[in-house]
């Protein structure tokens, strides 16, 4: 597993790769500043969004839960009526 604070050479080595590439990678990540990652399918994000979809996918599996339980009820109460 490779960790923070690793050299490009014991990186490389770890992942089979040259040093060089391992150079190449970190100098590009650090004049894009992160945003050659800030697309996913072409659809550009932030990580507040990212973020926010993620409280949102939370929600809405709660949600999700109540409307199934209220199904069930509502199923047992009218079958009660008959």
């Amino acid at each position: 597993m490779v960790k923070k604070g690793n050299s490009n050479q014991s990186v490389a080595a770890e992942l089979g790769i040259s040093e060089q590439l391992i150079y190449n990678w970190r100098r590009q990540f650090k004049r894009c500043g992160g945003n050659q990652f800030s697309t996913i399918q072409g659809v550009k994000f932030h990580q507040e969004d990212s973020d926010e979809v993620q409280v949102l996918k939370r929600q809405l599996a709660v949600l999700k839960e109540e409307n199934a339980f209220s199904k069930k009820a509502a199923a047992y109460f009218a079958s009660d009526q008959e």
